[in-house]
């Protein structure tokens, strides 16, 4: 497993105002889950940890409207918000549906705890470090 920690990540605060959502009539269902006010990311997820972030579910409007997409984590907004197609600053904040910070937390841990299930760097046939414990 491969993680780094920054004690502040110091990131803006972003929102998603019930306004915003409630223009949307494919969000509706999930409004709850999609509006919040001056939350601050705190946490980054990479890439390699796609499992986490892939879509497993898609709610999407028309062109000029956001979608939503729904992860391991909770719900992601995409998208503009207008026909003038301003990006929302909202796309890469996750809020977990119906989960606390413990189980968000739990989440995370379990998935990198089957991730690490019988994983082992592999060293290529030529190890300089092997050849030199041979060598002695």
């Amino acid at each position: 497993m491969t993680a780094q920690t920054i004690r502040n990540l110091k990131l803006a605060p972003q929102r998603v105002e019930r306004a915003t959502v409630a223009a949307c009539s494919h969000l509706t269902d999930i409004a709850e889950n999609l509006i919040y006010d001056a939350a601050a990311p705190c946490i980054l997820i990479g890439q390699d940890n796609w499992g986490l972030i892939v879509s497993r579910q898609i709610k999407s409007g028309r062109a000029n409207q956001p979608a939503a997409s729904l992860t391991q984590l909770g719900w992601v907004l995409h998208g503009c918000c207008s026909s003038l197609s301003r990006p929302i600053n909202t796309v890469h904040h996750l809020r977990p549906s119906d989960a606390s910070d413990i189980e968000l937390n739990d989440i995370v841990k379990r998935h990198f705890e089957i991730e690490s299930l019988g994983v082992a760097p592999r060293k290529p046939s030529h190890d300089p470090e092997e050849g030199a414990r041979v060598a002695r």
